[in-house]
């Protein structure tokens, strides 16, 4: 068991404990109050406000118990909103400044920050979580469209060079064939000519 004040497996996270008495935050977070009131006690809840954590890390989670892994804002060794904890992977890095883009989380975790247990996010939380997933199929969905038209105007091009090459061969051949025969018809002229002329 852990001294006051301190959690964790080792009891290293030091944490308060929110007027509540349910919530704990660690890491320097704040407790915040929020809006909406218990159903059975009718006192305010608390969440943890993490923007308010340790300068050493950027932390979330429920409680601000997760440090981050891997900044995912170029240029920065900490990032108060762009970043991934417990091992996740940034899905893009972004700009200073540019919104987070998300992480692809290992197995057990997911979230924006990967900071929920599997199963454990709130309902907005994984909203968010698919509207970002569907915002980047929309951009690669016209990147789709993009690379249709790269393949199919080279392929168009070629087919109109096949098709002129194809004429121009066909008319040679006809210009040949319409030569040949114009001799042959020469010939058969002058043979008939002499065959009169012989029998005459």
């Amino acid at each position: 068991e852990c001294d006051n004040g301190f959690g964790g497996e080792d009891c290293s996270m030091p944490f308060k404990v929110c007027p509540d008495g349910k919530r704990k935050c660690y890491n320097g977070s704040e407790c915040k109050r929020n809006k909406d009131k218990d159903p059975v006690t009718h006192e305010h809840k608390y969440s943890c406000d993490c923007s308010r954590a340790y300068d050493i890390s950027t932390f979330a989670g429920v409680q601000c118990e997760y440090s981050s892994t891997v900044v995912c804002e170029i240029g920065k060794d900490n990032s108060l909103y762009s970043f991934c904890t417990n091992e996740g992977e940034c899905v893009k890095l972004v700009d200073p400044g540019r919104p987070h883009q998300g992480c692809r989380c290992v197995d057990s975790f997911e979230g924006l920050h990967c900071q929920y247990l599997k199963g454990e996010a709130p309902a907005q939380e994984l909203a968010a979580v698919a509207e970002l997933a569907a915002s980047r199929s929309k951009g690669s969905g016209l990147s789709g469209i993009a690379m249709f038209f790269v393949i199919l105007i080279p392929l168009v091009v070629i087919g109109m060079l096949a098709y002129v090459l194809y004429k121009k061969k066909r008319n040679e051949k006809d210009i040949i064939d319409d030569s040949a025969n114009s001799e042959c018809r020469q010939n058969e002229n002058t043979r008939g000519i002499e065959l009169k002329s012989e029998i005459l």
